[in-house]
């Protein structure tokens, strides 16, 4: 008679489960760990307003003992406004759910616990998008997403559509971030749009899949409106007045117009972002060099 093995004692053996619940995506935010608040500026109310020193005085120079002095001169304040931004999640539980995670023997984790971590941790991993904003389209005369009027609209931008497979299904442009980097997922809601200030779909576009290797999103109905061209946002951040996410870095690092300040007009031209696109190798000395633009521009060494 065979002996005793795990496939006769099956029965007999308990099953070991290793606590918590494991993420399989990065949760990482590395540029909001670089930013740090301070309690002197607290913002409330409707806009952040920043007075700015854009000019420099003409009423100095050299003068003789008892000679004239030079002419008066004042320096330029200016003022640049924000709008404030807020964002929310939004989650839902069942009173049977609650009890049914009451305890530890019970559940892995707390149901209403766990639905306000994850909401947490997916709103940072949205603010993170918006903060990075734009949307690189690496494609033979592409170029990086750009709008030249409001640059802030980069940041609602997920990806845009390089091809209209039917059916639901969208064929993303050749920068896979969208994909690789979990932006659009299984169960989002999207909308279309070609301008940034009105959307192509009537019904949300509900996300069924998402293919990374094919750059391919399918949805779970087809929806006319969504175009080659277009580009995905996320549902609800969309109006005619534009976006309504965060400020991001493709409207900060720009030569467009930034806070009510436009650096093409007279006296302005300092405002604008101090930009190396160049193109090639940047290293140690391209970083420099940019640094120095910085301290010439603004009589200090940047903060």
């Amino acid at each position: 008679m065979a002996g005793a093995g795990r496939d006769t004692i099956e029965a007999l053996l308990k099953e070991f489960y290793i606590p918590g619940i494991v993420r399989q995506i990065s949760d990482e935010v590395l540029i909001l760990k670089r930013l740090e608040a301070s309690s002197d500026n607290i913002v409330e109310g409707l806009k952040a307003v920043v007075a700015l020193d854009l000019g420099r005085t003409g009423g100095i120079g050299p003068a003789r003992e008892r000679g004239a002095l030079p002419a008066a001169g004042s320096q330029r304040p200016e003022r640049a406004v924000f709008n404030l931004k807020s964002l929310y999640g939004r989650g839902e539980v069942t009173g049977q759910s609650v009890r049914s995670t009451r305890s530890n023997a019970a559940a892995f984790a707390r149901t209403l616990k766990f639905e306000a971590d994850g909401l947490q941790r997916d709103l940072r991993k949205d603010l993170a998008r918006q903060v990075y904003g734009g949307y690189d389209v690496n494609t033979a005369g592409g170029g990086a997403f750009t709008d030249a009027t409001n640059p802030i609209n980069a940041s609602a931008a997920l990806a845009r559509i390089k091809t209209d497979s039917g059916s639901g299904v969208y064929v993303l442009e050749d920068d896979d971030s969208a994909c690789a980097q979990g932006w659009i997922y299984p169960g989002m809601r999207l909308d279309t749009t070609d301008n940034f200030q009105s959307i192509e779909n009537a019904a949300a576009m509900v996300v069924a899949d998402v293919d990374v290797a094919t750059r391919t999103v399918t949805m779970e109905a087809d929806e006319v409106g969504a175009d080659a061209g277009d580009y995905f946002v996320r549902r609800g951040t969309i109006d005619s007045s534009g976006n309504a996410g965060v400020t991001g870095l493709s409207a900060i690092i720009s030569a467009a117009e930034f806070g009510g300040l436009d650096p093409t007009d007279p006296g302005l031209s300092d405002w604008q972002g101090q930009i190396d696109d160049s193109g090639g190798t940047f290293d140690s000395d391209n970083l420099h060099a940019l640094f120095n633009k910085v301290r010439l521009v603004a009589g200090k060494e940047p903060a």
